[in-house]
Formats: structure tokens, sequence, C-alpha cells
């Protein structure tokens, strides 16, 4: 079984609370995550998934994975160095376009403008999540700029070269699209430009893709046979990983958690119920 630690930004404290998926974390609580779960679980990096993957997906043994989406610059760093303290790596999932043009991401903007738990903020943010990343973000309007979590949060090229001895980089998308919100050529663009920055970076990325959003539905097989041809592995998607020299969706035993601002012991709590249901099903 494979559970794969999903975080966004690891934080001095929770002051920033400008979070509408909920999974920013303080330092402190991340450092009890990795202190808990190394304590009671194998913890592996991206080298180790891709290597063995399909024994990591039938094992009964469950196995830890540490991501950080999105490639905010707080999650990078806080993220490598209390990595780093344990001897563990991690993988950061990161978009060239947003590392290029360093603006906040649409739904850091629209959280900043309202209140994250009204239904108008949740019925706008399900619609914005359907579009193509660029539409969402006109919509939705400028770049905070100077204002908390503004220009300036997340990890340039620089840090990614930093960090990548304890972080391993992988796509996450060029623009951050949802894979149904865009023509399947566009798509395969995209990963190609992706691909280009990060050699021009001087930087090799797993090959390995997390699909940003969307529901597993809207990832066809096309996405998959592109995924195949541009990358090695394929993709990692909401609840799938492809495996494409078999033409085979490796599913999840447990789904992606997502990291939110509580001690290790919860989490592991978390982690252990769900590999009881999971085994309940089966």
């Amino acid at each position: 079984m494979l559970a794969a630690i999903i975080y966004h930004k690891v934080l001095d404290n929770r002051t920033d609370r400008i979070d509408p998926f909920n999974i920013s974390v303080s330092k402190e609580t991340f450092q009890s995550h990795v202190r808990v779960l190394a304590e009671h679980l194998p913890i592996i990096d991206g080298r180790a998934l891709l290597d063995g993957i399909g024994n990591l997906i039938s094992s009964k043994q469950v196995y830890v994975l540490f991501t950080f989406d999105d490639g905010y610059r707080s999650g990078v760093t806080a993220g490598a160095e209390i990595l780093a303290e344990y001897g563990l790596r991690g993988v950061a999932f990161v978009s060239p376009w947003h590392i290029d043009r360093n603006e906040d991401y649409w739904w850091d903007t629209l959280a900043a403008k309202g209140s994250v738990e009204s239904d108008e903020f949740m019925s706008r943010q399900v619609h914005l999540m359907s579009l193509p990343y660029e539409n969402a973000s006109r919509d939705v309007g400028p770049a905070l700029g100077s204002e908390p979590g503004g220009i300036g949060s997340l990890a340039g090229w620089d840090t990614l070269r930093v960090t990548s001895p304890v972080l391993d980089v992988a796509f996450h998308g060029y623009r951050h699209d949802p894979p149904s919100a865009v023509p399947v050529r566009q798509w395969q663009r995209d990963i190609r430009k992706a691909g280009r920055r990060f050699a021009e970076e001087q930087l090799t990325p797993l090959p390995i893709i997390a699909y940003p959003y969307g529901s597993p539905g809207a990832i066809t097989e096309d996405h998959v046979s592109i995924a195949a041809s541009e990358f090695e592995l394929g993709f990692v998607a909401t609840h799938r990983i492809a495996k494409p020299s078999d033409e085979v969706l490796w599913r999840w035993k447990l789904p992606r958690i997502f990291a939110s601002d509580r001690p290790g012991g919860a989490l592991y709590s978390e982690i252990m119920a769900r590999i009881e249901r999971t085994e309940k099903k089966e």
C-alpha cells in the first residue's frame, strides 16, 4: 500500500490563513508528522517509487511518500530542511509556467478576497477548477502583489536546485490545467514545454506526472498514452498511477492524504483507519 501525504505551504506559524484547501501546516506540525510516521512506517522517495511501484502497490506493508504540491517556497525550503534532518527525501510537484511568472495562484487570490467557508466561494471554486488555468486566473483578477501570499510565494529555479538533494522535482502541469480543460494536443505540447524548461534550468524531473486537479474520470486514454510517450512511467492522478509498459492503471490502495495542521499522531491514526477500511472492503 502507498500513502502519499500532500502539503502546500510549511509555515513558521499559522498566521497565514489564506489556505482554501486547508493543507498548509506549521513547521512544528510537519516535523511532528515526519517524526511519528518515520517511527511507525517506512518512508520512500520518488526514486524508490519508480523502481518498485508494482511491489509497493500490491504489498500489505504501508509506505509513505511526502509530496509538496504547487511549488510554494515555504513548502519546498522548510520541507527539504526538516526531511534532511531525518535523512529522508520527498517530491516537489511544480509547474514551470508559474515559476517563470512568479504570480499568485488564482485560488490564493480568491481566498484572500472572501471567506473560504462560504457557499459562494465553494461554488465559484468548483466552477473555476473546470477551466483552463489562464481563463480561471483572468476571471479571478490580478495577483495580490504586495499583500500576504503575493509575489514571491513560489520557489524559484535556484531554490529547486539547492533543495534537489532532498526533494526530487516532478511535473505538475505546465500551467496547472486540469486534463478536462484543455485539448489533448495542447496537453502534449505543454508536457514538452515543461520538459524543455526543466532541461534549460539543468534539473532532471522524475518521470512522473501529477495531474493538478480534476476528477480521475477526466483522465482519458489519450492523456495516459501521451504522458507515457513523454515520460517513462506515466502519471500520478488523484487516486491512480499509470504504468504504460503494460497499460495497466494501478489504483492506489489508499487515497492521497491531504495534510492539515494536526499532530503526527492524528495523521498516523487516520492512515491506519483508512487501511482498516480498505482491508474490510477487500
